[in-house]
């Protein structure tokens, strides 16, 4: 059995400056339209997703981001109690329209 010697196996990653070979090269959106895009997830999907990028993780860790991420997640928020009459007129255009 021939052994080497003289050269040692690492276990580190490879790391590169650009966040698309960062991500693996797969990434063809502007940064600016991955933050787009990121930003309007739920919380829990981008708690998954900051274990699946570096840069995706730097950009959710971002201060920024999450003030932005909080804000567009509040204005989406909206609770409508309808009263009764105002289904039962709803209901009766709905059914004048058939």
């Amino acid at each position: 059995m021939a052994t080497v010697t003289g050269q040692r196996r690492t276990n580190k990653r490879k790391t590169s400056a650009e966040p698309a070979a960062a991500c693996g090269g797969v990434v063809t959106l502007p940064e600016h339209g991955i933050a787009e895009v990121l930003l309007r997830l739920p919380a829990r999907g981008l708690a998954r997703l900051r274990c699946a990028c570096r840069s995706w993780n730097a950009e959710i860790s971002s201060r920024g981001f999450q003030d932005r991420h909080h804000a567009l997640a509040a204005a989406k928020f909206a609770f409508l109690q309808p009263s009764y009459a105002t289904a039962r007129r709803l209901h009766a255009a709905k059914n004048r329209t058939k």
